[in-house]
């Protein structure tokens, strides 16, 4: 079978009349070049991204916007294509209760300097909400299906406030009650041992 690919003068040209880059100090063998060929062919170029657990109305066919680092002269769109099913491993210890996942965004129309491996944003508009109070992520704590999360107080000890959330995006998470505008709240509770200080509700098991 002959497999041909897209090359950056416009041209569609076997794969055999390839021509390594002088510039490129990387080799590859030939049976992994036509293997990426092949996939890029099949699939087209796809940009994977990392979202927060809460995100969880993100789904394909999503229409989302991206960036990329090297070119952030070229606008680029794409949809969701796949969303995983499992999560990936924790960054750390700290944030082993933050769990997230790898969603996968086909790019449309991809420029030709795009190259796999470059680093991207990606923006996915699944809802539009104005006028709420919102917390980051870092600053939640999560227990037996419920939220917290903590108020310094005047004396230097620690409120362990109830919260009842809504939606949430990769950052921030929205708060319907438990808190009001203008309170203060420890931004990340895994710093100086606060979780250490905090008073939670102990979680009956069956």
């Amino acid at each position: 079978m002959t497999l041909n690919i897209q090359c950056e003068y416009t041209e569609l040209v076997d794969i055999n009349a390839l021509k390594p880059n002088p510039k490129n100090p990387n080799k590859h063998p030939p049976e992994q070049i036509e293997r990426l060929a092949k996939i890029i062919e099949y699939q087209g170029m796809r940009s994977p991204i990392v979202v927060s657990e809460l995100s969880g109305f993100i789904t394909k066919g999503q229409v989302a916007e991206l960036r990329l680092d090297s070119l952030p002269d070229v606008p680029l769109t794409g949809k969701v294509v796949e969303v995983s099913e499992y999560p990936l491993p924790p960054i750390s210890v700290y944030m082993s209760h933050v769990k997230e996942y790898e969603v996968s965004i086909q790019i449309d129309n991809p420029p030709l300097d795009l190259r796999p491996g470059m680093t991207a944003e990606a923006k996915i508009l699944v809802d539009r909400m104005d006028d709420v109070l919102q917390l980051p992520i870092e600053a939640i704590q999560e227990r037996g299906e419920k939220f917290y999360c903590a108020i310094p107080l005047k004396n230097g000890s620690i409120e362990t406030r109830e919260l009842r959330v809504g939606k949430a995006n990769e950052t921030s998470l929205i708060v319907e009650s438990g808190l009001e505008v203008g309170e203060e709240v420890v931004l990340n509770i895994s710093d100086e041992g606060i979780l250490e200080r905090m008073d939670f509700p102990e979680i009956s098991t069956l």
